[in-house]
Formats: C-alpha cells, structure tokens, sequence
C-alpha cells in the first residue's frame, strides 16, 4: 500500500528548503512519520492553547489534491534555554512527514516533543528491524543501485545496545560490506539492527533509517526517498494500524475480545528473571497505569490502562516465547501502536498477528 509519487511542484519546494541546509557543513534532513485523521495545523492550534512552553507560526506554501504543505517555525523554552527552528510539515491524507534540517536536538526536542503532546490524535508508529531490510532491498531494486552501510546499532534483550558491534569496522571505502552482511551478522547473534546507515557509490544517496521510523539523509532529494523509501514503509505502518483497529470489545459484533498475539524468535520466558523483567518494562512505560495480577510465577499476568485516552487491555505470557495482548471494552489503536512500540523497543522483537485459539 505505497502512495502515489510527489507531483513535481512538491518536489521542487521541499527540495529548495532542504538543499540549503545540505550545502551545510554535516548537514542532514530529519523526516519524522507520524499518522492522524486530523489537519495538523488543526492540531497543533488546540494543542498550542494547553501548552505554555512553546509557540509557533505557520503559513500555508502550497496545496493540490488533499495534499498540503506548511512552513512551521516553533520555539520552546527549556527551564533557562531557548529552542528555536524551522520544519516543513507535509500532509498526504492520513500521512503526515515532519521535515527539518534542524539540528538533531531539535528533532528530539522539538519535533518529538510536539508529536507526543498531539497523542493519540497524532500517531508515531514504528518498523521492525525485518521491515526495515525489506525496504533497504525494496530501495536498492527500485532505484537501480547496489547499497552498502558504514555503521549500525544493533540491539539486544531489553533493548540495550550491542556496543560491540555498533560500528563497522573502519575501512577504505571500496571495503565497505552490502546492508546484507550487517543483518546477516546480527541475525547470527540473535540480535537485531535499531539503525543502519546507507550509501551508494554511483549515486548521490546517503541515509539512515531507524526502528523509530526517523529518516535521515545527507545526499539526495526528498522526492527519491518519498518515492522509494518513505512510501515502502508507509505499507508497513498501514498494515500495522489496520491490524490494531477495532480490536475494543465494544467494537465487535458480539462484544467478544480480539486478541493479538506477539511472537518471539526464542523461549525467552522459560526463565523466571526475564518474566519478572518484563513486568518492570511495562512499569517503565510512561502512559500506563497497570496492576500485576500474576508476577512471573508461573507466568505474566497484568492489566494496563492507557492514561491518555483510556484504553484497557491485559498482557499475560503465553507459552515460552509468546505475549497475548487482550483489548478491552474500548482499546484504540493508538494505545495498542504505542505500547507495543514499548515492548518492541525496550523488551525484545518480535511480531504481531491475530491470536486464534
């Protein structure tokens, strides 16, 4: 499920904003993909009514066809520091592509920032470390070129960084080993790749992409990683957000639950420290409330409300190496998205289906 290419004019007035700080010494672009039934300048109106620590001015630079781009300028005050830049906010119906050239703080203070306060009308999803494999081979058919990688972070239990192979070893260039042998070097240590950076040696291409869905590029246009990339990972959040909807009791037929089912690659719960682990993780998440009804003896059993929108749903382990997430009268999926993206980022991967009994 890809989007239809940029038209040309869009291209040519997100080009001009980027190029200007490509030119920059260790310049880069940060897009950030987020999701809403909702006009973000919308949003960002009411949003800017509750929150006393940050401003904002817009003006609309072009629409055609329900698609729409702003110039957004923001400043934040943190306690005695003042944050300030630029984004370009892109709208494609339900997609929404926040673009800066702003430095990294202010991608994750600023644009970050915004986005988690616009929660749950605003959705930030995620790529599993596979999808992001399919999209570097899908990008790498579509645009003709073979890609390597220079340096990547790999995770591991309880998402913890591997520091010892964060990096690939320095080398000359003509050394540098295909994206694939990186995958293939994790995947052998049972871990899995947060963020890889990519190049090309007969094109101007040089990006990375992470779990958290943030693309950064350093050569390049918008419009070949729109095209390319961004939209092959629009299908994956699309598939993930029709997989999360209508899985409340009250939205069923017959008012029974519709479970999902989160599968590990091993039996990790065969150990009683990674089940009461577990139980920690989901403490750590910062939009819950939960109560423990069975603490890792013999298995994980919790009940979890989403203290944003009031979501409910229960986790109880299920088997060695399997979670079953159990929605309640209302689960939305924004609440489902983003504590799953919890337990991916800071337990371990792993995937999400349908449980059937």
């Amino acid at each position: 499920m890809a989007h239809e290419r940029l038209t040309t004019t869009l291209s040519l007035l997100i080009n001009q904003y980027t190029d200007a700080f490509l030119k920059m010494s260790r310049g880069a672009i940060k897009v950030l993909s987020t999701f809403s039934e909702t006009r973000f300048v919308d949003m960002v109106d009411r949003k800017l009514l509750e929150l006393e620590n940050i401003d904002a001015d817009f003006r609309k630079v072009y629409e055609e066809n329900g698609s729409i781009l702003w110039n957004f300028s923001i400043e934040r005050r943190i306690k005695r520091r003042k944050l300030e830049g630029s984004f370009l906010a892109l709208q494609l119906g339900e997609s929404i592509y926040l673009i800066t050239g702003q430095p990294t703080e202010f991608l994750n203070d600023g644009l970050f920032y915004l986005a988690q306060k616009m929660y749950p009308e605003l959705i930030m999803a995620y790529i599993t470390s596979e999808e992001i494999y399919e999209v570097l081979g899908s990008f790498s058919k579509s645009v003709g070129v073979e890609l390597f990688y220079t340096k990547f972070v790999a995770k591991k239990m309880f998402g913890k960084a591997s520091t010892d192979i964060s990096f690939a070893t320095k080398r000359e260039p003509k050394e540098y080993d295909p994206y694939t042998e990186a995958f293939r070097e994790v995947r052998s240590r049972g871990l899995w790749i947060d963020a890889i950076r990519i190049f090309s040696k007969s094109a101007p291409i040089e990006f990375s992409i992470s779990r958290s869905g943030v693309l950064k590029y350093y050569r390049g246009t918008f419009d070949t990683y729109y095209n390319f990339l961004l939209s092959e990972i629009w299908g994956f959040y699309a598939q993930r957000l029709k997989r999360f909807e209508n899985r409340g009791r009250r939205d069923q037929p017959e008012k029974e639950p519709n479970p999902l089912l989160m599968e590990f690659d091993s039996n990790v719960f065969e150990d009683v420290a990674v089940r009461k682990q577990l139980i920690k993780i989901i403490g750590d998440y910062d939009f819950c409330s939960y109560s423990v009804i069975y603490g890792g003896n013999p298995h994980v059993y919790v009940s979890i409300v989403d203290r944003i929108d009031n979501s409910s749903f229960s986790l109880r382990t299920y088997g060695p190496n399997s979670i079953v997430i159990m929605p309640q009268v209302k689960s939305s999926k924004a609440a489902l998205m983003r504590f799953s993206k919890h337990l991916l980022d800071n337990f371990r991967e792993g995937t999400i289906s349908d449980f059937n009994t």
